[in-house]
Formats: C-alpha cells, sequence, structure tokens
C-alpha cells in the first residue's frame, strides 16, 4: 500500500524485485540541498536552483522563478518549499489546504519543513509558524513554545526540539506526538506517517508511535549521525560510516543496496528511500511508480559563448546544472541551418562547420544522458565570416646598439587572407615607450647608455595589433681598446670591442688582424699578433647597419750599435714610438736616463760609459722592454 494524503490505497505489485537507481548529482550536495517526499525528489542544483522530479500531478515538479538562491529544500506529500538565502520562503504544488500559501508576516526564516498537506517554519527568532491543512491540530503551534532548535513536520503532525527537549502536537492517534521520556537531550527529530523518531546526543535512536511494520523498533546497537522517517520506515545514517533501515519493506525501501558507500544524508519517502554520498552521488531504492527513482533528461547547458568563423561558427558553454538522474554522455548543438556538431561529456565547446559566409544564424546546444537528449538553450544570431586574424609575431628580430639609441630590425610576418599591415610598434622597456615605424629597420632614440632595453615589435593590421617578439640591447658607443698602447713586435696584443650587437661578427683588420663573434653582453675579446705600429680597425655589418672603430698601436724601433768597439758616447735611436711617451735606457753600469718621445715618435738616448769594455744596455719604452743589448766600448 501507499499512502495518498491521509487515505490508504491498495497497490499490485508487478514485479518482486526493484533494482536501486544511481543518480549523479552536482558535487556540492549537502544535507540540505536534497529531498524525498511521499512521490517525488527535489535537489538544489550547483546553481543554488530548486530541480525535481517523480509524480508531477500538481505541478510540483515545475521550479517557479522565485526558487533561485534556495539553501534549503522540503517536499511534502505533493507540494515543495524552498528557503532562499535572504531566509524567505517560496512554495508551489499542491495547494487544496493552503499548504503553500506563505504567510505574508512570516519573517526571516532558517528552517522549513513539509509534512502530508501542511507546512512549517522555523524563523531567526526561534519561533514556529505553520500552515495548511489543521484538522488534528498540526498547525497549532504551542504558544508556550520557545528557543527552539529544529523542527519536523511529518503526516498529520509536527514536532520541534526546544532545549533538547522533543515537543509534539497534532495527530497523536498512534501515540506519534507523546515522544515521552527520551533518556538524553535530542539533536534531530524526524515524524513520519504515524511514527516519529529523535536522535540523542549519544548518538542513540529513540522512536514512538505507530509500530505496525516494526518502523518504531530501533534495531539494537545502533550509533546515529542522522535520522529519517518515512511513511511506515525509518532510515538512519550510522556513525561507521553505512546505512540502516527497519519497518515496513513492501517495496524494498528497507532493503540498503550493498554498495551504498560513504552516505551523508539519508531521506526517506512514502515507500522509497535515498542516500546521497559524499561522492557527490545520490542512490535510490524501493517505490518507482510515478519515476521517483527514475532518471528523466538533463537540464539545458548555459551558453558562455558563440563566436562567428570562416563559414563556422564555435559555441561554448557550461555543463547542465541538473543531469537529470543520469550522468551526461555527451552535448549535441545545431545551427538554425541544421549543420550539427557532437562533443563528448569532458567538453565545453565544439565548432559547426559547412555554414555559409554573411547568412546569420543560431545555434542549440543539449546535454545527451542516457534518457536522451535535454532541453536545449538556444543563442543568439551570429554571421559567419571571413575572420580578419590579426599578424602573427615578426621574426628575425634583432636590437642593434648605438650610443644612446639602438636600430630594431625584423623580418616582416606573412598576413592571412584580407589583412594588410599598415606599419609597426616597437614598445621599449624600461619606460614602456613606443615607436612607430612604417617598417624595419626602426631606429629608436633617446636611450640612456649602459642600460638593457627590451624591444618589443608588433605589426598593426586593418585586423588589429598581432602579436609580439623581442630583442635586447645595451645602448653603448662602439669602441675598440688594446691592451697596450706599446706592444713589442711581434707579441700578442688584446683588443676588447664593445657596444656590438648580440651574434655580430668582428673584424680585426690593419696592424692586427682577427675576428670574434659578439655575445649578448655586446663585448667581445679578439687576441691578435702585432708586428709594427699602425692603427687597428674594429668593423662589423649587421642588416646593412655598419660597426667601425679604430685603435693606434705602437711597436717602438730601437737602433742600437750591434758590432765592433764602439766610442764614447754611445747613442740610442728609438724610432715608431708613441709621441708622449717615456723612452728609457739603463744599463749595468749604473746609469739610467729617459727621453720624452717626439711628435714623430723618435727619441735619442745617449751616454757615456765610465769604463772601457762590455756594456749591457736595455731600452724600455712606456713600460715596456723593447731591446737588451750588449757592446764592447773602446
Amino acid at each position: 500500500m501507499r499512502r495518498v494524503g491521509r487515505a490508504w490505497v491498495c497497490v499490485v505489485l508487478l514485479a518482486t524485485g526493484i533494482v536501486p537507481a544511481a543518480h549523479a548529482l552536482p558535487t556540492n550536495l549537502t544535507s540540505r540541498s536534497f529531498a524525498a517526499g511521499s512521490v517525488n525528489n527535489c535537489v538544489i542544483t550547483a546553481s543554488d536552483t530548486v530541480r525535481c522530479w517523480g509524480f508531477n500531478d500538481n505541478g510540483q515538479n515545475i521550479t517557479p522563478e522565485g526558487a533561485k538562491s534556495a539553501v534549503a529544500v522540503t517536499v511534502g506529500n505533493a507540494h515543495v518549499c524552498a528557503l532562499t538565502n535572504v531566509g524567505a520562503v517560496v512554495c508551489w504544488g499542491a495547494n487544496e489546504s493552503s499548504q503553500t500559501d506563505v504567510p505574508t508576516d512570516l519573517g526571516s526564516v532558517k528552517a522549513i519543513d513539509a509534512g502530508d498537506r501542511h507546512t512549517c517554519a522555523l524563523t531567526n527568532g526561534g519561533a514556529v509558524r505553520c500552515w495548511g491543512l489543521n484538522d488534528a491540530g498540526q498547525t497549532n503551534v504551542p504558544t508556550s513554545l520557545e528557543n527552539v532548535e529544529s523542527i519536523s513536520a511529518g503526516g498529520a503532525t509536527t514536532c520541534a526540539i526546544s532545549s533538547g527537549v522533543v515537543v509534539c502536537w497534532g495527530d497523536n492517534s498512534e501515540g506519534q506526538a507523546t515522544p515521552g521520556l527520551l533518556g538524553a537531550s535530542a539533536v534531530a527529530v524526524s515524524v513520519g506517517g504515524l511514527h516519529a523518531c529523535a536522535l540523542l546526543t549519544d548518538s542513540s535512536v529513540r522512536c514512538w508511535g505507530n509500530n505496525d511494520d516494526g518502523q518504531a523498533t530501533v534495531p539494537s546497537g545502533i550509533s546515529a549521525l542522522g535520522i529519517s522517517a518515512g511513511d511506515s520506515h525509518t532510515c538512519a545514517v550510522t556513525t561507521s560510516g553505512t546505512v540502516k533501515c527497519w519497518g515496513n519493506n513492501m517495496y524494498q525501501q528497507s532493503n540498503v543496496p550493498t554498495d551504498v558507500a560513504s552516505p551523508v544524508i539519508v531521506v526517506t519517502g512514502a515507500a522509497h528511500t535515498c542516500v546521497s554520498t559524499s561522492a557527490g552521488t545520490v542512490r535510490c531504492w524501493g517505490d518507482n511508480e510515478d519515476g521517483v527513482g527514475q532518471p528523466t533528461l538533463p537540464d539545458a547547458p548555459t551558453l558562455t559563448s558563440i563566436t562567428p568563423r570562416d563559414a563556422s561558427v564555435q559555441v561554448s558553454w557550461q555543463a547542465s546544472d541538473f543531469d537529470g538522474g543520469s550522468p551526461v554522455t555527451g552535448y549535441f548543438a545545431r545551427a538554425s541551418s541544421n549543420q550539427t556538431c557532437n562533443a563528448p561529456a569532458s567538453a565545453t565547446t565544439c565548432t559547426i562547420t559547412g555554414l555559409k559566409n554573411g547568412t546569420a544564424v543560431t545555434v542549440s546546444v543539449s546535454s545527451v544522458n542516457a534518457v536522451g537528449t535535454g532541453a536545449a538553450v538556444t543563442s543568439t544570431s551570429v554571421t559567419p565570416s571571413v575572420q580578419l586574424l590579426a599578424p602573427s609575431a615578426p621574426t628575425g628580430v634583432v636590437a642593434l646598439p648605438a650610443a644612446g639609441s639602438a636600430t630594431v630590425i625584423w623580418t616582416a610576418p606573412k598576413p592571412g587572407a584580407g589583412v594588410t599591415i599598415t606599419g609597426y610598434t616597437v614598445t621599449v622597456q624600461p619606460g614602456a615607450t613606443s615607436v612607430s615605424c612604417k617598417a624595419s629597420p626602426c631606429a629608436v632614440s633617446g636611450l640612456t647608455n649602459g642600460v638593457a632595453y627590451a624591444f618589443a615589435v608588433a605589426a598593426q593590421s586593418n585586423a588589429g595589433v598581432g602579436a609580439a617578439a623581442i630583442a635586447y640591447a645595451t645602448p653603448n658607443s662602439f669602441t675598440v681598446a688594446a691592451s697596450s698602447q706599446t706592444i713589442k713586435a711581434n707579441t700578442i696584443a688584446t683588443f676588447t670591442v664593445s657596444g656590438a650587437p648580440e651574434g655580430a661578427v668582428v673584424m680585426l683588420t690593419g696592424a692586427a688582424t682577427g675576428k670574434t663573434t659578439v655575445g649578448r653582453s655586446g663585448i667581445a675579446s679578439i687576441s691578435a699578433v702585432v708586428a709594427k705600429s699602425g692603427v687597428v680597425t674594429a668593423a662589423a655589418t649587421v642588416a646593412k647597419v655598419a660597426y667601425k672603430a679604430t685603435v693606434n698601436v705602437w711597436v717602438p724601433v730601437v737602433k742600437v750599435p750591434t758590432s765592433g768597439s764602439v766610442a764614447k758616447p754611445v747613442t740610442t735611436a728609438v724610432s715608431a714610438a708613441r709621441p708622449g711617451a717615456t723612452a728609457t735606457l739603463v744599463s749595468d753600469s749604473g746609469v739610467t736616463m729617459t727621453q720624452t718621445v717626439a711628435s714623430s715618435g723618435a727619441a735619442t738616448l745617449t751616454f757615456t760609459p765610465t769604463s772601457k769594455g762590455s756594456v749591457t744596455v736595455r731600452i724600455n719604452v712606456d713600460g715596456v722592454d723593447i731591446v737588451t743589448t750588449t757592446v764592447n766600448v773602446k
């Protein structure tokens, strides 16, 4: 038998076994977001909207607009009520006893519960208000009731917990309104058809009232976290993480499936039971005559964007709030011109091709589950067309440093169909300054020597500004310096080049030859043999930008007597030396003398040895020993 209102009707079972159905629900499912009624169930979806399924003879599955932003839902025999996030109550469905006529002076509410044909609310002030059918006094709230913590509305009986004590009123034909002494404070109460149960602080469960089917006989050893009283059966979530049911089992509503895992809450209907799990799913079993446990079509997804392309459109969406009690297996999109695309359940976008450029279309998107294709959401009108895509980034970007400036060069990107490049923007960091140029190369001035800059180059076009490519440079004067201005003939000197662009090949010519490749620092060294005085030129050319610098090196030539006997005084001649340099003569007889090199590069050093015979003479120019020789003085 199934209870409808307060009448009992006979139902003929056509099958002895009822297979429990698994329903996938939003992962944010909480203890207040799922409810079971006599013959239908409701959930609060991820968008805080109430979604119901099952019997719909009074429109109880059609959620009104005002039930959005719901934080709690409750289901009666044929009506539904939701509590919104602002403390308002919205009810719909059957109203033959005014059970959905929410009092206009109700005020702010923190909890609601629906009975058979009446509804009760717990206000934020701790008061209880009930409305609807009152044939047994179920809406006559005791005037002395205060400090209420929770409420439960059953068939024609209502109970509340006040300071840990259960207080009931209404139909007491089976003693269901007389809880008696429970032995401990109550933390939850649930009223069924003709019985009621309480969860106590010690996790024990006490039931009272009608016990024709054993629904008030609590199994020994029950330690519970939550309870729910149905029409003539009772269920609990135990502290060991299981679900236990007892009482009427005509529809196997008390036979808990063995694979129910990690239950969070249990709710009981007239002759069915549902459990929400920590995984965000709901399992229902028992009477399914009115589709209480039957999956239905999914809601429509939410469109997030629709983008026209060349002979196509790309549509994007968010998953449906409610999957119909069966996991979404894919999505189906159709253009108003009948072209379609399909996408898997993991996708959030697809592209419909084969459209005609210049012809506007709308696109509808539906979710698909095992039941079928659900309701569609339709986009606004869009018109496919050849898309002008902004240019890609230039390639081969190089920044060529100079004194207080840089020259930026690049290879232009190839624009797409219909796209015209109108110029380029070079953005300089630090400083965030921009320079516009028609084409490569592009000169950037006003920079500070020694500061490392980044130069981002992007093409401007009738399709917008394209992607940027970056090069780096540190502005400086291009210079070359020798490790020594005066060098002994046929020895190695090091020439340091500064201010060259990265990757440039620098060539030395003139008095020294060699080459090297410059690194990112802009500094490179070349070691070369110097044979004679002259000019050393360092040069590089990058993308037709020429770099050139020179440095003088001197290789002094010293002429001294080299054979026979030398008469006093001894004369040493220096030539090809750096003008202004100091030439020094040192002899082993203790004579030291200096001479400044003339502008001609010459200097003459003359000394008179104090004695005849062999004398060693050393000539030094600019601190570099040039010649050491021995002469025989007459």
